[in-house]
C-alpha cells in the first residue's frame, strides 16, 4: 500500500503535527503514517480538493464545462468554486501556517492543493504549476 509506504520512509523524521483535508482518503492515510508518530492529526477544510459541484458526475462532464467557460482559473459551475478560489483558500492556509510555531509539518490532501503548495514555494505561474504532475503518497519536503 502507497499509504504504507510513505510510513516507513517517514517513521524517523521529526514531524510536530500533520494537517489532513476533510476527506477519508486524506484521513486514512495521515492515521496509517501517525502510526509511528502519535501526534495530533488537525483537520483543515482549506486543505480540500477543488469543489467542482459536478460531484457525482463523470470528469469528462467537469473538463467539459471548464473548456467551454473560455476561463480555465475562474469558471465556477453552481454549488463549485473556480480554481483561482481553490488557490486563494489553500494560499490562506499556507500563510497561516508560516506564522505558527511549527517547525515540521506534515500535509495530507489531494493533487490540486498540492500542486498549489508547490508553485507556492517554487514561485510558478498557473500554467507551470499545472505541468507538475504529483504520484499518490508523494513526499515532498518545503521550508517555511
Amino acid at each position: 500500500m502507497q499509504a504504507q509506504k510513505a510510513a516507513e520512509v517517514l517513521k524517523k523524521k521529526k514531524i510536530d503535527i500533520i494537517f489532513t483535508s476533510e476527506f477519508f482518503r486524506t484521513n486514512e492515510t495521515a492515521d496509517i503514517i501517525n502510526q509511528y508518530h502519535n501526534i495530533k492529526i488537525k483537520v483543515d477544510k482549506r486543505l480540500d480538493d477543488r469543489k467542482t459541484g459536478f460531484t457525482g458526475e463523470s470528469e469528462r462532464t467537469f473538463l467539459k464545462f471548464l473548456i467551454d467557460s473560455g476561463d480555465f482559473w475562474n469558471a465556477k459551475h453552481k454549488n463549485g468554486e473556480s480554481f483561482e478560489e481553490e488557490k486563494k483558500r489553500v494560499i490562506t492556509f499556507l500563510k497561516n501556517l508560516k506564522k505558527s510555531s511549527y517547525e515540521n509539518v506534515l500535509i495530507v490532501t489531494h493533487g490540486e492543493p498540492i500542486q498549489i503548495i508547490n508553485s507556492y514555494f517554487n514561485n510558478l505561474n498557473n500554467n507551470k504549476m499545472f505541468k507538475f504532475k504529483v504520484a499518490n503518497c508523494q513526499i515532498m519536503e518545503f521550508n517555511l
